[in-house]
Order: C-alpha cells, then structure tokens, then sequence
C-alpha cells in the first residue's frame, strides 16, 4: 500500500479516535488498519500512536507527525483540484506545429472555433515541413505524416493522407500520358522529397 494511503488511515485514526471507527469510514477490515499503521511506524522506525482496547492517542512523534500528514493529504486535494479544474477549463500556452499545406487547409479554419471554446489558451503556431523536435523546441503537438521512429512520444492518427499522381490537360497533351510507374521516369515531376516518408 502507498504511503499516501496510509496517511490517510492515520489521520482518519487521529480524527475519529479509533481505529474501528476509521475502518467504517474506509470500509476495510480494523485489522487492516492496524497493519497499515504498524507499516508506518516501521517504515518511520517510530511511534506514532499508543494503542488501548478503547481507544488510541497520540505520541509527541505522532503529534508532529500529524501536522505534516495533515498539510501532505491537503496539498495532494488541492493539487487533485486544481488538475481537475485545468481539464475543466484549460489554460495556459500551447505550440502546435504542423505542415503548411495541412495546417492552411484543415487547421486555421478550425482557430476562431477553438479560440472561442478555450479563451484562456494561447496557442501558438508554427507551420513548417521541416522535421522538429519536440522536447528540444518545448513544442506541445506536432502534426506530421508518415510513420513515427521508435521513440517515447505519443501518436494519434487524425486522417488519412493520400498521395495522388497529377497533370495538368496541357501538359499530357505535350508529352501524353504514362502507361506505366517506370514511364515516369521519363517525365518532370514534382515530388514530395522529404526523406522520412515511407510508403
């Protein structure tokens, strides 16, 4: 058991003045109160608590003690709330970098509505079909193709993204059309050179 639930057992023994009556609060066994407890002091290599058959109190140790696990369990509620509020209503600044061509067509047309849901967020944007890095540029979201390397980062498909093979009616009616992938070769082509994609 964490040593955060056991705080929690210990303050509740504190509180209530008994270990039964903290073990209705948790609905666990007494028993399992007074392990946890006795893993406690073990763990401390001190008292905290003088035990009777009626009811409990407080060593100088565990007076201390309860002030610092008092201020520990309310710390961790207020970190809780506070999180919970940020999931809430999120805020703070968040870099986004993305290629142009798909941050131009899909993403801007998407800011007004995202600004008007999340006014507190300042988002910041970067478009650029160069390769980033994440941690070193403290960028939050990379919007990217192709597969992701081995790595700790976190990947989400959004769409799929075809590649298409086009001309335009001039120039098929210069030089006319290819038959086959190989024929190509013998045309001028623009091609996507970016040197990560994989098929």
């Amino acid at each position: 058991m964490s040593t955060i639930n056991r705080l929690a057992y210990f303050n509740c023994v504190v509180e209530t003045g008994s270990i039964s009556q903290a073990s209705k609060v948790f609905d666990v066994q007494p028993s399992s109160i007074s392990r946890q407890l006795a893993a406690l002091e073990l763990d401390l290599g001190v008292r905290l608590l003088n035990r009777s058959t009626r009811n409990v109190g407080l060593t100088e140790a565990g007076v201390k003690y309860y002030e610092y696990s008092q201020r520990i369990l309310s710390e961790l509620d207020a970190a809780k709330r506070a999180v919970n509020d940020l999931q809430q209503n999120p805020k703070g600044k968040l870099k986004v970098s993305m290629t142009v061509g798909f941050g131009e067509c899909v993403i801007l047309p998407l800011i007004p509505q995202f600004i008007a849901q999340f006014p507190d967020i300042d988002l910041e944007l970067e478009l650029t079909e160069r390769v980033v890095d994440l941690v070193d540029e403290n960028i939050d979201i990379a919007i990217r193709s192709g597969q992701l390397p081995d790595s700790t980062l976190i990947s989400k498909r959004l769409a799929l993204n075809n590649f298409l093979l086009c001309a335009s009616p001039n120039y098929l009616a210069q030089y006319g059309k290819p038959k086959t992938p190989n024929d190509l070769a013998n045309f001028d082509c623009i091609r996507y050179s970016y040197s990560g994609w994989k098929d």
